[in-house]
């Protein structure tokens, strides 16, 4: 399974509906159908990527429809999902809603659950234009009105109407989002992320990663994971780094995992700052999961969240956080008591958490060991899986909110 599917290898649509029985090896008999841009690339796509196998274990049928051409991840390829490429030929083709909403009508959904921009307009328009009994959307960035497409309004509100419910990950940020959107916040479920958690890291594989890390003998490690992208906000990460004692810094290295548009300009600003023998960029790692036990603080200082799957694996591996006050740090955090969390977003308020970590390190990995329990069982991927189940069959016995 995991292939590609063509729309002509589909089946014909026929009327259905949704059975609440369970089956007799413990899946619901639902079909499912997540509907995003693509399955490579950030936080959202690794999640779908994660949750559609799962899902497929707990419910009869799971799928995953893409809008572009995509590489198809292992996990999925594996897997019992089915993989609708709709293959947009660019951004001027418009005869691929014909072929979504034909391939959904055929796929017959019970539920289809949308991803990013693609998924929150062509995904849901599409799914309604087909008839779907329940259309589900996950906002993974519910507070960075920046991300948001210019003279969408009416659209939003055309679309956040039929929509049966709207997931996002933290308390704060859903009434953020009902306010901004303007729609009934009874729409909204709260559900955490969760990933596939590995083994917790013992003393040879955080000896493993320090060396893959590059770290100096005697040195702190601090890294900074994720794509180099404007809502991240690296450049705070090497404003903090400079702002730390000069004797601190010069015991400490700055790695940062990732790529993406801002990578230019914070290798210049690293330059200018003076900090070019302290900070390395690594760039796009696909053994990011064994790098992570090399490091001795995990630095978070974006902008804006929804709910960072780099947090969560760094918070698995037993690193500690120090993170900028974005909405839902607290609620992710717990108040402080899993992480530190900066008072604001100035570069000496987040290094006063880094230099904290640094004089108390050994503390503070005790305790980050602690933690690892409590995200292993709390944003574990069948945890989350489970979750969306019970959403979903909430949703297909619940009438519609307007």
């Amino acid at each position: 399974m995991g292939e590609p599917l063509c729309c002509a290898a589909l089946p014909s649509a026929t009327k259905h509906s949704y059975n609440r029985d369970h089956r007799g090896h413990g899946t619901v008999n639902m079909r499912v159908l997540h509907i995003i841009t693509s399955l490579t690339g950030g936080g959202a796509e690794r999640f779908v990527a994660h949750l559609a196998p799962t899902l497929a274990t707990q419910v009869a049928h799971c799928g995953v429809m893409t809008i572009y051409p995509t590489a198809i991840p292992n996990d999925v390829a594996s897997s019992d999902v089915d993989v609708l490429q709709i293959s947009r030929k660019g951004r001027y083709e418009a005869a691929f809603l014909a072929r979504m909403v034909s391939s959904i009508r055929a796929w017959r959904p019970d539920v289809v659950h949308t991803h990013m921009k693609g998924g929150t307009y062509w995904g849901r328009l599409t799914a309604l234009l087909a008839g779907v009994p329940a259309i589900v959307r996950t906002e993974h960035l519910p507070c960075d009105v920046h991300d948001r497409v210019p003279g969408t309004a009416l659209a939003d509100r055309f679309l956040n109407a039929n929509t049966t419910s709207i997931v996002t990950f933290f308390r704060e940020q859903a009434e953020f989002l009902a306010r901004y959107e303007n729609f009934n916040p009874s729409k909204i479920a709260v559900i955490p992320n969760g990933i596939k958690h590995g083994p917790p890291p013992d003393a040879t594989a955080i000896a493993d990663g320090r060396k893959r890390l590059g770290v100096p003998p005697g040195f702190f490690s601090i890294v900074v994971l994720g794509n180099l992208h404007r809502h991240k906000n690296q450049r705070l990460a090497l404003q903090a780094f400079a702002a730390m004692s000069a004797d601190r810094r010069r015991h400490s290295h700055l790695y940062f995992l990732g790529e993406g548009d801002d990578r230019i300009a914070l290798t210049a600003m690293a330059q200018d700052l003076g900090l070019n023998e302290n900070v390395t960029f690594l760039g796009f790692r696909n053994d990011v999961l064994r790098l992570l036990p090399g490091a001795d603080l995990a630095l978070v200082p974006s902008t804006s969240e929804g709910m960072p799957l780099a947090m969560i694996e760094e918070m698995s591996a037993g690193v500690p956080i120090v993170s900028t006050p974005w909405l839902g740090a607290k609620e992710m955090l717990a108040g402080g008591d899993l992480g530190l969390i900066a008072q604001d977003w100035t570069p000496s308020a987040l290094a006063k958490g880094i230099e904290r970590v640094f004089d108390e390190r050994s503390a503070f990995r005790e305790k980050a060991r602690a933690v690892q329990a409590y995200v292993r069982e709390e944003y574990d991927i069948g945890a989350t899986a489970r979750r969306h189940v019970e959403l979903y069959e909430r949703l297909l016995v619940t009438p519609k909110v307007a």
